[in-house]
């Protein structure tokens, strides 16, 4: 039996990918669990119970939910998920894989318990270990909080990638309707 280099290769590459995250549709949206690079499960149970009761929808978009850090091999499923047109909602606290690097967290003489969000939808939500980022040119700041970058959204390859420092599965599980409103937005968006 004669196998090409080419499917070689792509078997050897595509295998443990595949035996590293989990995947599964809900209400029209595709939850990706990263497994042993989810940190933060809860919001992978948040998610999977709001859209457990979603109606389906025809969005294409693919949630990574609590994700602690991107290493390169997720960065490469990530940017295969971009490049078929997708839209790539990622809870993380550090992407630099992909491009985005982290900002120091500024000492806040003051608490601010909430993470501002301008985009999709315009709202407030409690803030949960937020990340800060730094926005590239290229980056839309989607999220604030204290006034610092926590969500941006960036085209890359032919589709979107957002990424939130301020975990948004959790918030369904509290049962925050605001939470439920943004995903919406999004989906709709």
């Amino acid at each position: 039996m004669r196998i090409s280099r080419r499917v070689l290769l792509g078997a050897a590459l595509a295998g443990p990918l595949l035996t590293r995250r989990q995947s599964e549709r809900r209400g029209g949206v595709r939850l990706v669990d990263l497994e042993e690079g989810c940190a933060l499960p809860e919001s992978l149970s948040g998610f999977q119970r709001y859209l457990a009761g979603a109606p389906a929808s025809n969005s294409n978009l693919i949630v990574i939910p609590g994700a602690g850090a991107i290493d390169p091999d997720h960065a490469g499923m990530i940017v295969r998920f971009l490049d078929h047109r997708t839209t790539v909602l990622l809870e993380c606290q550090s992407a630099t894989a992909l491009g985005i690097e982290n900002d120091r967290a500024p000492a806040l003489d003051r608490y601010h318990p909430y993470v501002e969000y301008t985009w999709p939808a315009q709202l407030k939500l409690r803030e949960f270990m937020p990340a800060w980022f730094r926005a590239a040119r290229s980056d839309s700041v989607i999220a604030t909080f204290a006034g610092r970058p926590v969500g941006l959204r960036r085209r890359l390859g032919k589709g979107t990638l957002i990424v939130l420092g301020s975990a948004l599965g959790p918030m369904f599980l509290a049962g925050d309707q605001d939470a439920g409103r943004w995903l919406e937005a999004l989906q709709a968006g």
